[in-house]
């Protein structure tokens, strides 16, 4: 089983009821951090899926294809392939993924059409995230866990932005390039290595001002074009990753003074008060939950 084999897995299923949001059916959504040298048996693909690489390295294929991918890529599982995936040994694979299909007979579906028939068709299935869908998965997570008021609209609109932005992310080199693109484009990576930075460093990160050094902008114009392209500051971004590595430490064994102090909290009580303010539920009612 998978989770004999991983660190960590958070992982919903419905592949025998499908979730409908709109014409999009959900089969499978999660997130799944693996351990040296775990393998995911070679497949057939039920549905269309998508895996965002956010730490370590490995192996995925699709069909006869081998691709090696690393944090900060984008794969996309066709629907009817075989597939099968490889964590390397000294970088574990920690990647985000959800399954899905399409209802044909929905009346949204002619808008999707040309998404499908691209994705599909794709030569190469792998690619770099440009759109931090890694934040979107997060939306998404955060919505299945808590019971707030019109989440399946929230969670519908995380499925369609998934499903577009990928696409994107397959098609955004195929536009012509223009001085605003390429502007655009160097902004873009920016914001990328920005991402790539806090998710692979998000237990050293102490002060973000030291972001800077390491991208060569000073952190006040790296904020400005982070929100700029985000929509949301690099603290905002900071936080959301901060708090989904607290959902990993917890479900993995730490108690919640070792999460907080690996977090680098200033104390339980700090990081209690923020985590109840991020999920809604205190860390300690969390961990109640788990057990059960």
């Amino acid at each position: 089983m998978l989770t004999r084999n991983t660190k960590f897995h958070f992982d919903n299923v419905y592949q025998d009821n499908p979730v409908q949001y709109g014409c999009i059916r959900m089969t499978q959504i999660g997130d799944i951090f693996c351990r040296a040298n775990f393998e995911v048996p070679e497949h057939v693909q039920y549905c269309h899926e998508i895996s965002l690489i956010v730490a370590g390295s490995g192996l995925f294929t699709c069909g006869a294809k081998k691709y090696r991918v690393k944090s900060g890529d984008l794969f996309y599982g066709q629907k009817d392939k075989t597939h099968y995936i490889r964590t390397s040994n000294d970088h574990p694979l920690r990647f985000l993924y959800l399954g899905f299909d399409f209802d044909t007979a929905h009346p949204e579906y002619a808008g999707y059409r040309d998404i499908v028939d691209f994705l599909t068709g794709l030569e190469s299935p792998h690619t770099v995230d440009h759109f931090n869908l890694h934040t979107i998965f997060n939306q998404a997570f955060n919505e299945i866990v808590q019971n707030q008021s019109k989440k399946d609209i929230v969670i519908r609109t995380c499925l369609e932005q998934l499903v577009i932005y990928t696409y994107r992310n397959f098609t955004h080199h195929l536009i012509p390039s223009t001085e605003s693109g390429l502007n655009l484009q160097v902004k873009s990576d920016l914001v990328y290595t920005i991402i790539n930075y806090i998710d692979n460093n998000i237990l050293n990160i102490r002060h973000l001002t030291d972001i800077s050094g390491y991208i060569g902008y000073s952190y006040s114009y790296a904020s400005q074009i982070f929100s700029s392209i985000m929509g949301i500051s690099i603290g905002q971004y900071f936080q959301q990753t901060r708090f989904l590595k607290s959902l990993e430490l917890l479900k993995s064994g730490y108690n919640i003074t070792q999460t907080a102090e690996t977090l680098g909290f200033d104390s339980v009580h700090s990081f209690s008060r923020s985590f109840k303010k991020f999920y809604g539920v205190s860390p300690r009612s969390f961990a109640s939950i788990k057990e059960t």
